[in-house]
């Protein structure tokens, strides 16, 4: 048997196994995303290096100078410190290029609710800050919870709402701006060089152009109906 190593797991716990157990780890990994999100495998030399990485027993590793990548740090919130102290550890410690302030309770029905203290909050993350600061919230946390999702309640998502089969049901559904533009900057500059503004202007003119309300299928205009002449006969119309 092979000597163990200590590792850690995406979540951030400590585990110790054998090179051939990462091997294997990776391999599975990488067959699942092939899998669910229709991606590419890695080759063997992509693969090799991920092993390198997770095999490593040095305390600090890094990427060759060229090879960094952007580094978002999404929901940036800690219950050790508060949420601005936060978000300035995401830049100075972790060496974040963009952070995340949001609502422990993480969906717009709690936000709306605290909406002027969280605006103080951002502006004050604005003085605060070099990196850029995006404020998190989700719309759709229903999707997560009973009686549309697994869970009877979605703050139990919380570390584990990638494993569940609606995140791989939905997740090509997530995160299509219509007027953020998350393009290199490069081609936005060739697009024209659009601020978010201008571009909410022009999507305003294509709906009042061009916008038809969707059809509405019969069964549900039966139902409908029925549920009408249902409630005039309650009332005795």
């Amino acid at each position: 048997m092979g000597t163990r190593l200590m590792t850690r797991m995406g979540g951030g716990t400590a585990v110790e196994m054998t090179r051939e157990e990462l091997r294997a780890d990776i391999e599975g990994g990488v067959a699942a995303a092939v899998k669910r999100a229709k991606v590419p495998p890695l080759d063997d030399d992509e693969a090799a290096h991920l092993l390198d990485i997770f095999a490593s027993q040095e305390r600090m590793t890094g990427v060759r100078a060229g090879d960094e990548v952007v580094l978002s740090c999404d929901g940036t919130m800690s219950l050790r410190a508060s949420r601005l102290d936060a978000l300035a550890d995401a830049e100075d410690v972790v060496g974040g290029d963009l952070c995340e302030l949001a609502q422990p309770d993480y969906s717009y029905k709690a936000v709306k609710t605290v909406v002027p203290s969280e605006q103080r909050l951002m502006q004050e993350a604005q003085y605060r800050l070099t990196i850029p600061v995006q404020y998190g919230a989700q719309a759709d946390l229903g999707r997560y919870s009973k009686p549309d999702g697994p869970c009877p309640n979605w703050s139990q998502l919380f570390g584990d709402f990638l494993s569940l089969p609606s995140t791989y049901a939905h997740m090509r559904e997530q995160s299509q701006p219509r007027v953020m533009d998350r393009r290199v900057r490069e081609e936005w500059a060739a697009d024209g060089a659009t601020d978010m503004y201008e571009r909410a202007r022009r999507r305003a003119c294509e709906i009042l152009e061009s916008h038809e309300p969707p059809a509405i299928d019969e069964e549900v205009k039966r139902r409908m109906r029925a549920a009408v002449e249902q409630a005039d006969r309650e009332r005795g119309s």
